[in-house]
């Protein structure tokens, strides 16, 4: 059976965009060929810098990721949609899409404020929890 899988947030800039590069580098490492995976937003905005630079610490290049909207995805195909956040949650419920949900409650990174360093170790704490969320998301559906 082949799954479409959508990652969801408010802007599509860090969130769901990192989680599809974790999926993606999975992927290709361990051949899951049966799971197509998109990133949207409700919102969209640019891939913040930030979210670019700690994934390539990861050996992961999400710089050619583009933002799209949530009404972009395939929704007739798709079979499960994980919202990362709890605004995106409100916002747009997945139950209005008809397929099978997740929610994953993670911290907004942008939202978070002080020195360079410190918004910095906020956006590694973020694809550190993503990388396991994903590695968990993998395990459920093969």
């Amino acid at each position: 059976m082949m799954y479409h899988i959508a990652f969801v947030c408010i802007d599509n800039s860090c969130r769901s965009q990192m989680a599809k590069g974790w999926f993606n580098y999975y992927s290709k490492q361990e051949g899951h060929e049966q799971i197509q995976i998109y990133s949207a937003g409700i919102l969209t905005q640019p891939i913040h810098p930030y979210a670019i630079e700690v994934m390539k610490e990861r050996d992961i290049d999400i710089s050619h990721h583009l933002a799209k909207s949530v009404f972009a995805l395939p929704l007739n195909r798709l079979t499960h949609l994980i919202t990362v956040c709890e605004r995106t949650l409100n916002t747009c419920p997945p139950s209005l899409f008809g397929v099978s949900y997740s929610h994953w409650d993670i911290s907004d990174p942008l939202k978070h404020h002080g020195s360079l360093e410190e918004r910095y170790a906020i956006f590694q704490a973020v694809r550190d929890q993503i990388d396991d969320r994903v590695r968990t998301l993998i395990d459920m559906f093969l």
